[in-house]
């Protein structure tokens, strides 16, 4: 199995597990984290109705795709797969972790930098959104939307042609510093497909990641701590 057969299977895997955790709600949950702003939703728009990035807000988060915990932690464990499963081959198993998590870097930059920017000419919002619904598949479906469809200012959701553009450009760019074998056209356009299958993930992530994590049992605290208390 190939890095988007295995991600695609992670996706299936994902639908199996979440649709009867989450199918059993009868009322709204409050996400338990304020990793991402919280978003009201309307009958008369799709997408979460939000105050325009301004310029600053553009930059970090462009940075933060690059350089934030969550996004290098994610990005680590993919590469390690990768690196473990050989996925594109790669003979040369000296330093390939590291090798291929700076290429991943590299491209991210790339990525976030085009639709950042680009996104501005049109009021591309590329923050992800969450639909926050009762209903565990019409998230779903929002999640896999949202991978080709963005919010503008007035939260209607349009093309995300800055990620597409985004994206291309990572994959085409890539060819600048891998392997001559990993150049052909194949190859591009299995990088391209694999970005927007990893963007579904973690779009499915963000979505119920939230829910889930209020369904879980607390983590129990060191012994240690609960001796100090007597």
């Amino acid at each position: 199995m190939n890095a988007v057969g295995y991600r695609i299977a992670v996706v299936v895997a994902t639908a199996a597990i979440v649709a009867p955790a989450m199918g059993g709600a009868q009322t709204t949950t409050t996400p338990a984290t304020d990793t991402y702003p919280r978003f009201e939703t309307t009958e008369e728009v799709k997408a979460p109705v939000a105050a325009p990035l301004t310029r600053q807000e553009r930059i970090e988060w462009i940075i933060d795709g690059i350089a934030g915990p969550r996004n290098v932690q994610s990005a680590a464990l993919s590469e390690t797969i990768d690196s473990l499963w050989n996925t594109p081959k790669d003979d040369s198993r000296a330093a390939t972790i590291a090798r291929r998590l700076m290429n991943h870097e590299l491209n991210v930059a790339i990525a976030r930098s085009v639709e950042g920017g680009l996104g501005t000419l049109w009021g591309e919002d590329p923050r992800p959104r969450h639909l926050h619904k009762e209903t565990t598949w019409p998230r779903i479906q929002h999640a896999m939307e949202s991978v080709v469809l963005a919010p503008r200012v007035n939260g209607q959701l349009g093309p995300a042609w800055g990620r597409m553009a985004g994206t291309v450009a990572a994959g085409v760019a890539a060819n600048a510093w891998l392997p001559a074998e990993q150049r052909s056209p194949q190859d591009t356009a299995f990088r391209i497909a694999d970005a927007l299958v990893s963007r579904l993930i973690g779009n499915l992530w963000d979505e119920f990641w939230p829910d889930i994590r209020t369904k879980l049992p607390p983590v129990p605290q060191p012994f240690w701590r609960n001796h100090g208390d007597r």
